[in-house]
């Protein structure tokens, strides 16, 4: 990757406060103050390795470091501008950035299901670009979630079976899903992959079985209704509450048969 040392300072105004921490950072990591054995240490020795940042002055590495800076009162921070355009890489770099630190299981958590978010896109990215070179040879591989979930085990140092497990408790957790939100702060407080992992047991054996396709078809219809009945197509409004209709009808006919 190519870099460029930039100055971003303005006359009269604070660069260091110039730049911003990246979205990705925060939400995996929650950094917003600085670490007290490091903030003494810029303090008395400043900063030697540049922060590192992409073209919109958003952090790829070095949050804690500008952190640091911006309470140690210092108006200005070495920089160097990653030049890669690929918001991607930058999202990866900014893990491998993160690799040595000390995370909690939470942390953990919520790096290892980005990654294996990015790394997945990366390779939807390289068989775009080689379906494109060779369209008429090319088959798109299969399993690329499986190959994906190897390639996070390696880079994170885990096992497979428990990157499935942090995948599963954050993509749920972000969805909404109020048990697997739980797990993860559960991983907050400390406790094992293992351990959160089995409050989510249930939701996920539920969301196999025939109530949970019910109940996912209920759902599904009742997210798409309120769009729809702002239609002025009275076919499309008649349909749209025909769905919601049988949907429930589907569900409460499983409920009378478990209660007879």
């Amino acid at each position: 990757m190519s870099y460029k040392r930039y100055d971003f300072s303005v006359p009269g105004e604070n660069q260091t406060k110039r730049l911003a921490i990246h979205p990705l950072n925060t939400k995996i990591y929650g950094d917003t103050a600085p670490d007290t054995n490091l903030l003494e240490s810029v303090k008395a020795y400043g900063i030697f390795n540049p922060i590192i940042v992409n073209r919109d002055k958003q952090i790829l590495s070095g949050t804690r470091r500008w952190l640091s800076a911006i309470a140690a009162g210092f108006n200005k921070v070495p920089v160097l501008v990653l030049l890669e355009k690929n918001t991607l890489l930058h999202e990866l770099f900014l893990i491998e950035s993160n690799r040595t630190r000390e995370k909690t299981a939470g942390q953990m958590a919520r790096e290892t299901a980005e990654l294996f978010r990015i790394e997945k896109e990366l390779a939807a990215e390289r068989q775009r670009a080689t379906l494109v070179q060779n369209v008429s040879t090319v088959v798109p591989s299969k399993g690329t979630s499986g190959k994906t979930r190897d390639i996070v085990a390696e880079k994170t140092g885990q096992s497979k079976n428990t990157v499935e497990k942090q995948v599963a408790i954050v993509t749920k957790a972000e969805a909404g899903d109020p048990v697997a939100k739980e797990a993860l702060r559960m991983l907050d407080k400390g406790s094992s992959v293992i351990s959160a992992y089995r409050t989510l047991e249930p939701v996920l054996s539920f969301g196999q079985t025939r109530w949970g396709g019910h109940v996912a078809g209920v759902e599904k219809a009742l997210e798409k209704l309120p769009r729809v009945l702002q239609s002025a197509d009275v076919e499309s409004r008649r349909l749209a509450v025909e769905r919601v209709k049988i949907a429930f009808k589907q569900f409460m006919k499983e409920v009378d048969d478990a209660t007879v």
